[in-house]
């Protein structure tokens, strides 16, 4: 286990000059349910960039099983306009809860679903995420917030499965009012293979 962590948050595209794919699909992130937070990075430093995204709402009621409970209840009502059954939907409605997503990339734009085998079989409403390494030791860490819970810290043990795993640090210092050098580029040639970062205001993409 590494970790002690669209349809619409994730829409991965392979774009040239003159056309756009759709390729969420054959790339295996396409059904992550409800999904927020999609962040981006070589979290087991392989080289290739991973997918990790939160998961889940709470009291889904557009849930299919429960649809269905509803659309089989009398549409009838008590005096004064309330309806008889609104304890039972409420009752009825699913929690919401379910499991983090976290996908190992791959050098043919495809990403294996390894959310169990990471750390992230715990059902959770989490909703905003961010990594950061937050021990120090060169693998990157993750955040979540958890409604109605303490916010999930996962602590990445890549490299001290992988001693040698090898990664690269770069503090970026721009002029003002761009400090922190919004905007740059940075390209790493390595083992014969090209690596690429730009670093934006949501974190390195």
């Amino acid at each position: 286990m590494i970790w002690s962590i669209i349809d619409r948050a994730i829409r991965s595209s392979l774009k040239c000059e003159f056309c756009e794919v759709d390729i969420a699909l054959y790339s295996g992130v396409a059904a992550t349910d409800w999904s927020w937070s999609p962040l981006v990075a070589d979290y087991n430093l392989d080289g290739q960039n991973d997918i990790f995204i939160s998961n889940r709402i709470k009291n889904r009621p557009n849930h299919l099983d429960y649809v269905k409970f509803i659309s089989g209840l009398p549409q009838k009502h008590a005096d004064g306009g309330k309806r008889t059954h609104d304890k039972e939907m409420l009752k009825q409605m699913p929690s919401g809860a379910w499991h983090n997503y976290i996908f190992e990339g791959s050098s043919n734009l495809k990403f294996n679903d390894s959310s169990i085998d990471w750390g992230f079989e715990k059902p959770t409403l989490s909703q905003g995420a961010a990594y950061a390494d937050l021990d120090g030791d060169g693998d990157l860490d993750l955040v979540t917030n958890n409604m109605n819970e303490e916010a999930g810290i996962y602590r990445n043990n890549t490299r001290e499965l992988r001693p040698s795993s090898h990664y690269l640090t770069i503090q970026l210092k721009g002029r003002k009012p761009n400090t922190f050098d919004i905007g740059t580029k940075i390209f790493v040639f390595a083992a014969g293979k090209l690596q690429y970062q730009n670093c934006s205001l949501s974190g390195a993409s």
